[in-house]
């Protein structure tokens, strides 16, 4: 296994694919050249008198390579250098459908044809897996893309249009992007597969499935060490560029024409991010110019170890595009990065080189002190201090007389002590920045303490609406209990009813197939009875027949008695004939008897069986007008139900509008009660006035009248007149007195 590589250069590594069936079809010939040292490649242009082209690259990969030969070479350095504690990155670049994403992501359902990023992932595992146990380690992973210069998170699309931010601890970072902490390749291939299905790709004349955006996979491994607390970070991009377009090749219209332009601008910017790092003149590298170069500023030229590879197609009908692809490569071997290792001093590491610097400093000043003394003792000048120099340098420069009396030995020791000096000072620096890293350790853990006792509050408050919350869940856990017993309940009644049901309906037709039995029984006792009546019938008129021809033979013997004696032979005969005939008789008596027997019993069975029917026509009437009544009743509770609640809400609706009607005549009865209170004040203020006023016309009219004598009772009477009439006018007074007022206002106005 290769060690980290220690060049601070980007490692360009150059794989071409195979043909394809379509380049196949052209029927063309491979253009290219492959040296044996597998890092020489010859391309034969097909243009007349075009000399060949000659790249040199860390390393090239024929068509003919395999996936884990790729990831050997191009990425397991890079794992290295990230286990370490260093960033990297590991990218690939080209045109489209030259095999960018086969390269970084694969089959990852195949071990063969898996790509570099689930290799690394497998990789990263293994190794912690058999590190030392006295370091523990945290593996989060997270996947973005860039999209039409937004970027995107692939595990939680609803995050777009992402911000880029910087910051001195974190360098270059994705702000809000989801960081899933992880403890398997199966965890990381889950979320890998979620990312993927969340990418936008499309379908080109180039590439069925070509990708439409810049995806991004992050991989951040923190180690922690038990025993010390020292702590080192390394993050690790593994970028799937989306491949330039022509846009000739690639026939793409509508969207996917925006989509080749903000892929080929992002591109653009990022061949003048690396022109601008290699070509030894710009003093300003434009990584600002699109959220690609912003995202990888660390990458290249920055705090990084990257490996890049270019993907190119063997076809001659791609060979612009892999000749361009191939400079590309070329211009970015140059970039040097500047990686270190993204270390965590502890507080214990701080402290202990600040012990060292101390005892250390104590040892220079013991030094200094020695040779002061000595030169002391020679009698020889100290050396002074500049102190118009800068801060910043802080150089002691000694001013010695160099006569040629002064000795060798006393230069000497003069000279070892500036060294003494300067080393001090150099030890005071050291000490300052270990103060200050220590007192800004202390201010982060104040922080610390601050953020923490904020979230201990926050926790608690948190397990406070959690229990709140967990009581609202028990009382709703309850009241959902009942009502699942009492829909328990509900079922119960409903089968129980359903149960009722089902037993009628069996009643009903059992009660219905004895009837169709009875009626058939009775129908085929009839058909019996008919039978036998036949045979009855038949019987009586062969027994008439016999009865008639043994009425004629008695007649013969009768008539030729004599002759019947006189022959004993027809004698016997005879005889014999009648007692045949009696027994034949009595046999079809005794036959008739019990076929009349048989015939009143059927008759008996057959009024039994209509007995049987009517009442189970009577019972079936009964249980049709039970179950017409239940029914009837049903309807009419559910009826008046339904029309009680009618009856409620309507009431309840027409309460409301009494409701709102009365407030509104009660507003305005109190409105009209308030002007009418104030009517009836101002009525009687106007008629405490009038009755002044009335009194005084009283007493003036009664004065008008000296040579009339009256009595007092005339005088009252007169008064009571004069009232009675103001009163009666008392409108028209009031009408008078304000027109005089305001006709007086008016005067008064035009004076």
């Amino acid at each position: 296994m290769e060690e980290p590589d220690s060049s601070p250069n980007i490692r360009v590594i150059c794989r071409f694919r195979p043909l394809n069936q379509k380049e196949k079809e052209m029927g063309e010939n491979t253009s290219i050249e492959f040296c044996e040292d597998n890092k020489t490649i010859i391309i034969n242009s097909a243009l007349e008198n075009q000399e060949p082209l000659r790249f040199n690259f860390d390393h090239i990969f024929t068509p003919a390579s395999k996936q884990i030969d790729v990831y050997k070479i191009a990425a397991i350095p890079t794992v290295e250098a990230v286990m370490q504690g260093f960033n990297g990155t590991v990218f690939a670049y080209g045109q489209t459908s030259s095999g960018k994403t086969f390269t970084m992501t694969g089959v990852l359902s195949d071990p063969e044809l898996m790509g570099i990023i689930p290799r690394m992932v497998g990789t990263v595992f293994e190794k912690i897996s058999t590190a030392d146990a006295s370091v523990e380690f945290s593996v989060k992973v997270a996947y973005a893309e860039i999209y039409m210069e937004k970027i995107k998170d692939l595990l939680d699309p609803s995050k777009t249009d992402l911000k880029i931010r910087e910051d001195k601890t974190r360098g270059i970072y994705i702000e809000d992007l989801t960081d899933r902490y992880v403890g398997s390749e199966e965890e990381v291939y889950d979320l890998m597969k979620v990312g993927t299905d969340n990418r936008e790709v499309g379908y080109t004349h180039m590439n069925a499935g070509s990708s439409r955006s810049h995806s991004i996979f992050i991989i951040t491994i923190t180690q922690t060490n038990a025993q010390s607390f020292s702590t080192k970070s390394g993050r690790l991009f593994l970028v799937d560029l989306a491949g330039s377009e022509k846009i000739a090749k690639t026939g793409a219209e509508g969207k996917r024409l925006e989509e080749a332009k903000m892929i080929n601008k992002s591109l653009t910017a990022l061949g003048q991010v690396i022109n601008a790092l290699t070509d030894g003149k710009s003093t300003h590298v434009p990584y600002r110019d699109s959220k690609l170069t912003r995202v990888l500023q660390d990458s290249l030229g920055g705090n990084a170890k990257t490996s890049l590879i270019i993907t190119c197609s063997p076809s001659p009908y791609n060979e612009d595009e892999t000749v361009s692809t191939l400079r590309f490569g070329i211009r970015a071997k140059s970039i040097k990065n500047k990686p270190k290792i993204n270390r965590e001093y502890t507080v214990s590491e701080l402290k202990l080189l600040l012990a060292q610097a101390k005892e250390e400093l104590e040892k220079k000043e013991k030094q200094i002190k020695a040779y002061t003394r000595s030169l002391e003792k020679n009698n020889i000048p100290l050396p002074e201090e500049d102190t118009n120099n800068s801060v910043e340098e802080e150089d002691k420069k000694v001013e010695v007389d160099e006569t040629p009396s002064k000795s060798a030995a006393q230069a000497e020791v003069i000279e070892e002590l500036e060294a003494v000096r300067t080393e001090l000072d150099n030890q005071n620096c050291l000490v300052q920045i270990l103060s200050d890293q220590i007192n800004k350790i202390q201010e982060e853990r104040l922080d610390w303490d601050v953020m923490k006792s904020s979230l201990i509050e926050e926790k608690e408050n948190l397990e406070g609406k959690i229990s709140e919350f967990e009581k609202e869940i028990k009382l709703k856990e309850a009241s959902f209990s009942l009502l699942e017993s009492q829909n328990e309940e509900l079922q119960r009644t409903i089968q129980v009813l359903k149960q009722q049901n089902y037993e009628l309906d069996q009643m009903i037709t059992t009660k219905n197939f004895e009837v169709e039995r009875y009626l058939g029984k009775s129908k085929s006792q009839e058909d019996v009875i008919s039978d036998l009546q036949g045979q009855v019938q038949a019987e009586r008129e062969k027994a008439a027949k016999i009865l008639q021809d043994f009425s004629e033979i008695q007649q013969k013997l009768n008539t030729s008695s004599e002759i019947v004696q006189s022959k004993e032979i027809e004698s016997l005969k005879y005889e014999k004939l009648k007692e045949l005939w009696n027994e034949e008789k009595k046999s079809l008596i005794t036959e008739l008897q019990s076929k009349v027997l048989k015939v009143t019993d059927i008759r008996k069975d057959l009024d039994d069986t209509r007995r049987a029917f009517k009442n189970l026509q009577a019972l079936l009437l009964e249980s049709d007008s039970q179950l017409r009544q239940k029914n009837e009743q049903y309807l009419k509770n559910q009826e008046r139900l339904y029309q009680v609640l009618e009856d409620m809400i309507t009431q309840n609706t027409l309460f409301k509008l009494d409701k709102q009607a009365s407030e509104s005549k009660v507003n305005k009865f109190q409105e009209k009660a308030q002007k009418l209170e104030e009517e009836v004040r101002r009525y009687k203020e106007k008629l405490l006035q009038a009755e002044l006023k009335l009194n005084t016309l009283d007493d003036g009219r009664i004065s008008r009248i000296p040579q009339m004598k009256l009595t007092r009772n005339q005088t009252a009477q007169l008064k009571r007149t004069i009232k009675g009439g103001v009163k009666s006018n008392l409108p028209g007074i009031h009408q008078r007195y304000y027109s005089s007022i305001d006709v007086a206002k008016a005067g008064k106005e035009d004076n």
